[in-house]
This record gives C-alpha cells, sequence and structure tokens, in this order.
C-alpha cells in the first residue's frame, strides 16, 4: 500500500513538471521578436539610403560681363553725333580776342581765348540753339588730364549762343574757352568734351 501511493505522488510530480516545462516553451514563442519581412527590410534601406543621397546642388549660372568699350578720341574735321545734333570741329586756334565788325570780346589778362569753330547740324523737330547760357550743349577743355575748363559766351556775330539753328539745318560758327596763356603754350595734351542728352564724344586738339 505504502509502495502504491509513493509511485502516485512521482506520477503526478512529473506529469507536473511536463506541464510546466510545455507552458514556458510556449511562452518563450510568443516572446520571441518577429523578424522583418525582405520586403520591410528592403523598403526602410531604401529610404535610409534616399534620406543619406545628397540632393544635387543646381548649378551656378556664370554671366561674362561685356568687355567695357573704350570712348573712342576724335580728331579734328570728323563728324559726331550728340543726340539731335550733328557736330564737326573744322579747326582751333588760340587768339587773344574775338570780334565782329562792331564789336570785340578779348581774354583777361594772362589767358587766352581758345576758338573752336564749328558746323552744326540740327536734327531735331524745333529751333535750338546749340550753346546757352543755361543748359544746351556743354563744352569744356580738359588740360593734362585733370585741368577743365569751361566754355565763354561773348555775344559777339559768329557765337554760336547768339543763333537757333532751323530743323534739318546747319550753321558754322565758334564758340570759345578762356584758358591761361601757360595751358595754351604747353605741350601736355588738351582735348575738348561735348556732351548733349547723355551722349558724349571727345576731340583731341594735341
Amino acid at each position: 500500500m505504502k509502495k502504491a501511493l509513493i509511485l502516485l505522488l512521482i506520477s503526478t510530480m512529473a506529469l507536473a513538471g511536463c506541464g510546466q516545462s510545455a507552458q514556458t516553451g510556449a511562452g518563450n514563442k510568443q516572446d520571441a521578436p518577429k523578424e522583418p519581412t525582405k520586403t520591410e527590410s528592403a523598403a526602410k534601406t531604401e529610404s535610409s539610403a534616399d534620406s543619406k543621397a545628397p540632393a544635387d546642388k543646381p548649378k551656378e549660372q556664370t554671366k561674362e560681363k561685356p568687355a567695357k568699350e573704350e570712348a573712342k578720341i576724335l580728331k579734328t574735321g570728323e563728324k559726331f553725333t550728340l543726340k539731335d545734333w550733328e557736330v564737326t570741329l573744322d579747326s582751333f586756334e588760340f587768339n587773344k580776342s574775338v570780334k565782329d565788325k562792331m564789336f570785340s570780346s578779348s581774354a583777361s589778362d594772362g589767358n587766352k581765348f581758345l576758338v573752336l569753330q564749328l558746323s552744326v547740324t540740327n536734327n531735331g523737330t524745333a529751333a535750338e540753339s546749340f550753346v546757352k547760357m543755361i543748359g544746351g550743349t556743354s563744352i569744356k577743355a580738359i588740360y593734362n588730364d585733370k585741368y577743365e575748363y569751361k566754355v565763354t559766351i561773348t555775344m559777339i556775330d559768329g557765337d554760336l549762343s547768339k543763333s537757333s539753328i532751323q530743323p534739318l539745318s546747319t550753321n558754322k560758327g565758334f564758340t570759345v574757352i578762356e584758358m591761361p596763356d601757360k595751358v595754351a603754350d604747353a605741350p601736355e595734351s588738351l582735348v575738348v568734351v561735348f556732351e548733349s542728352g547723355g551722349a558724349k564724344s571727345t576731340v583731341k586738339l594735341r
């Protein structure tokens, strides 16, 4: 009788141990992490690669700057255009004074007039004066690339400041620029610059 009880107890304990082992195995299987499928893994890899790949930078367009054209230096007798005016510096000379039949105008002591003989055509639609007291064409002499001398109005007949030129007409006349004798007699460069309506022309005298 005792032997039968001992065998029954051993059998019961063995069965209980097998049950716990089975439950533990099942629990381990449920707790194991699920491996990602190949499709999900490839998608994540591609997404990661895309995020790390540097974005293509747009190429910067470089614009070549056009070479700046140097202003042409004209000679006496060459024709040039200033807005509505067509101009030729026919000749020049240095004189102490300019005069007409009745009157004369003289430069100050120690100075001379640079007398510019001009042919001027008005291509505009209304009568205009090429040289004016206020406004008109700007004319200046530049000595040795830095000293400037402006036009002097004489009111002598033939001075272009006295004449109004009709459309499509040409007038011949003069204008004068007063400057020191030293400048008139010097060997350094001397040019005359004409400007009107944003246009500019330079004539070399020496």
